[in-house]
């Protein structure tokens, strides 16, 4: 499919619909490409898509406990801020989870030209376990990966990341 000169997201799926986006060409939008609420013990999948020169955020994926989460083969150029007073958009891949634990892979993507970070992975109280490899990341504004966690001290999960041939 193809979208283009919206003024949302060209994407949004909100609660428990365990998405599938597939080979997509989402350009010039004017609040992200892709827009993802998952519901709780969803299965999240995103590949082989092209996202261009979208406001805000290429993808924006907040993953709810027990979720899962395959980001796969998609290029992601270009994403920019809203405006002047849009301090946090702009990154190429920002993935934030819920609170509880979701467990995924971002993988074999091809991420430059983004205003802030490449990937961004945002982990709150139960944490992320995630595997981040052969990413070709470059040229982003920011951090070509971030990765933030906001646990808790009465968080007893941890947060695990594996990174590699990035």
């Amino acid at each position: 499919g193809s979208s283009t000169a919206n003024t949302t997201q060209a994407i949004r799926a909100v609660s428990s619909v365990s998405p599938f986006i597939d080979n997509c060409t989402i350009r010039h939008n004017a609040d992200g490409g892709i827009r993802i609420v998952s519901g709780l013990n969803d299965t999240v999948k995103i590949t082989n898509n092209i996202l261009d020169n979208n406001a805000s955020h290429g993808m924006n994926l907040y993953v709810k406990a027990g979720s899962t989460f395959s980001i796969d083969g998609n290029t992601v150029t270009s994403s920019t801020s809203r405006g002047n007073n849009d301090s946090s958009g702009g990154d190429g891949i920002m993935l934030w989870s819920g609170t509880g634990s979701i467990t995924g892979t971002v993988s074999n993507n091809t991420i430059t030209g983004n205003a802030r970070n490449g990937i961004k992975l945002h982990a709150k109280p139960g944490g992320i376990t995630a595997t981040v490899a052969s990413n070709d990341i470059e040229s982003n504004g920011r951090y070509g990966l971030l990765l933030l966690d906001e646990g808790r001290s009465d968080d007893t999960s941890a947060t695990s990341f594996t990174v590699s041939g990035n």
